[in-house]
C-alpha cells in the first residue's frame, strides 16, 4: 500500500484524465473493476454481455492488474 499512498496525488491525475477523455464528468456513473490473467474469461463474459444487451461500456473503467491483460481490455471499445 505505501507506493500507492505515496504516488496517489498522479494515480488521481491519471485516472482523471482518462475520464475526461471519455467526457465523464463528476456525479457521472461510472463502473470500476480489476482484473487480471485469472479473471479475463469473466471481464470478456461481462462485456459480451453487455454488447449483447445495447449496454455501452463507455463509463467503465478497468484496472488491469497484469500487463498481459491490458491489450485484450484496451480492444473493448464502446
Amino acid at each position: 500500500m505505501g507506493p500507492i499512498f505515496q504516488n496517489l496525488a498522479a494515480i488521481e491525475k491519471l485516472i482523471r484524465a482518462k475520464l475526461k477523455l471519455r467526457d465523464i464528468n463528476q456525479g457521472d456513473d461510472v463502473v470500476t473493476m480489476v482484473t487480471n490473467d485469472g479473471e479475463m474469461d469473466l471481464f470478456l463474459n461481462f462485456a459480451c454481455s453487455c454488447r449483447a444487451h445495447n449496454i455501452s461500456l463507455r463509463n467503465v473503467l478497468v484496472f488491469a492488474a497484469s500487463k498481459y491483460v491490458l491489450p485484450v481490455v484496451c480492444l473493448i471499445d464502446t
